[in-house]
């Protein structure tokens, strides 16, 4: 569909009606587009050689936002589709679509309608418009898609060369800030993620990116009413010491908090009775709360300056994806602790299990009695929605052979080795079985996620392949895998007869680790 004249007046004569950086528009067009067509995200994604990065960026309250910064290859993305015309230009219920049902990009970001045009300039494709929302919005109109490609006109103007090859620069400086911090971040990330790791190059970067004083991240304990300094960087005289606490109910976050003012540039007019920020000497304030998973205030990230400072409207954009990200690092740091703990829990009121009669003698791996009591136990303790049951069953490759042809003294030796290989996977608190002969049992509590259980797997078939010494030397030995899990609670039996299942299919296939639903 193609517009025409008089079909568009309204919409764009409002657009038309916004003036400042070509940015600011941007934001406020997305904005518009959110209202009319009822989703929750509205973005620009524009093409930068073989990959579609966000440039711009906006949310309905309480969705989640897409972060400006953001890259894929564009071969990958559901934009794509839309700008290549297999798809769109509205989607209104992803689940029944050929081509977007199993997009690995709907699941993964849990698209449940979505919608896309491509932007162009100067009659070549720059990128796309588009929208999603997590549920399936109502049955889309025509008019929907000429608001559609009426915001894609106006941000395509806005997006026009200002001469030969060169973009306009607010929005150039945006994208390679935005690359930068996630370039920044990943390496930070590279010895192992950790709330420390994440928070100290985010600060770093919404201080080169505002120009403020201080940057910080805090915490909040509503129960003692207290709001402490967690990290801070401090680059001038305005200094915010880490560890500091202060009464909550009367700090700056707290009254920009309560009175929805994310950013104050003249602190001493708007809150002039503030002694703590008259005795910092505080003009401009920056804050945007950082949200636990139910949506409850846990901290806040935060600028400040002793000079009046105008801070860019992207740039808390920015900070608001920020927290974002330091909300989920807060989350899976906590889930972690938990999973440890409940880890440590199961291992304690198992010790029984340490008795020899639950112990294969051979290995020192739990067998058939000890297996069945550690799933038991686990079952009965399983949160369903939060955990899930992993049970891998192994059988050996060529077991009877090596037997038969190399003596049962180097069978011993495969069996022990094989023991000491799955033993070293998942936690002290895990399930390492031997149910007899040449059958192995791991099994392990994990987060209700496809990822925790695709890693688990992962190392599970990697120990599964030894090399072990026979009377002719070197010796590599296999075994068949199968793995199920279980997002509820279930009897030993089942368990086992599931994996078991899962591990002939694979043996039969030859072809890896064979994964399989109970």
């Amino acid at each position: 569909m193609t517009l025409k004249s008089g079909e568009r007046p309204m919409l764009r004569l409002v657009l038309d009606e916004a003036s400042g950086p070509a940015a600011s528009s941007i934001q406020r067009a997305l904005g518009l587009l959110l209202d009319e067509l009822g989703m929750d995200v509205a973005f620009v994604g524009e093409l930068d050689g073989g990959a579609r990065v966000v440039t711009h960026a906006a949310n309905a309250p309480g969705a989640t936002p897409v972060p400006v910064g953001l890259s894929h290859p564009v071969q990958e993305t559901l934009c794509h589709l839309f700008i290549s015309g297999e798809v769109g230009p509205i989607v209104a219920d992803t689940s029944g679509h050929r081509d977007l049902a199993d997009h690995p990009h709907t699941t993964l970001f849990g698209v449940g309608a979505y919608a896309g045009v491509p932007l162009l300039v100067a009659g070549k494709v720059v990128g796309a418009l588009c929208c999603a929302a997590s549920a399936t919005v109502r049955v889309l109109e025509e008019r929907d898609i000429v608001t559609l490609q009426t915001v894609a006109e106006y941000v395509s103007e806005l997006l026009r060369p200002t001469s030969p090859g060169t973009h306009l620069p607010a929005r150039q400086d945006v994208q390679t800030t935005a690359r930068d911090a996630l370039e920044r971040v990943a390496g930070a990330f590279a010895d192992g993620p950790t709330l420390e790791l994440l928070s100290r190059p985010l600060l770093e970067m919404l201080q080169e990116a505002t120009g403020l004083d201080s940057t910080y991240l805090t915490t909040v304990d509503w129960a003692a009413d207290e709001q402490r300094i967690l990290y801070a960087l401090n680059t001038a005289t305005l200094q915010i010491p880490e560890g500091l606490a202060i009464e909550w109910s009367d700090t700056l976050c707290r009254r920009s908090l309560d009175e929805g003012r994310p950013c104050t540039t003249d602190v001493p007019a708007v809150w002039g009775d503030s002694e703590a920020a008259a005795a910092l000497g505080i003009t401009t304030y920056v804050s945007v709360p950082v949200l636990d998973p139910d949506s409850m205030v846990i901290g806040t990230l935060c600028g400040a300056s002793g000079d009046m400072v105008d801070v860019d409207p992207r740039h808390l954009a920015t900070m608001r994806m920020f927290a974002v990200l330091i909300g989920q690092q807060i989350a899976a740091q906590s889930s972690a602790t938990a999973q440890e703990r409940r880890a440590v829990e199961l291992e304690a009121r198992l010790t029984e299990v340490d008795d020899l009669a639950l112990r294969d003698p051979l290995t020192g791996l739990l067998n058939r009695r000890g297996i069945e009591r550690w799933l038991a136990a686990a079952s009965a303790s399983l949160r369903p929605g939060t955990e899930q049951l992993a049970v891998g069953f192994c059988d050996l490759d060529g077991f009877k052979h090596i037997n038969d042809t190399l003596g049962h003294a180097v069978g011993d030796d495969t069996l022990r080795s094989f023991a000491e290989a799955v033993g070293t996977i998942g936690r002290g608190g895990d399930l390492h079985g031997r149910l007899g002969g040449d059958e192995f049992v791991v099994a392990a509590v994990l987060p209700s996620s496809a990822a925790a259980l695709g890693v688990w797997t992962g190392r599970l078939r990697r120990a599964a392949q030894i090399t072990v010494t026979g009377s002719t030397g070197l010796l590599k030995v296999g075994a068949s895998v199968g793995v199920v899990a279980f997002a509820r609670a279930t009897t030993p039996g089942e368990a086992l007869s599931a994996a078991d299942a899962a591990m002939y299919q694979d043996k039969a296939g030859r072809r890896g680790t064979h994964l399989a639903e109970p």
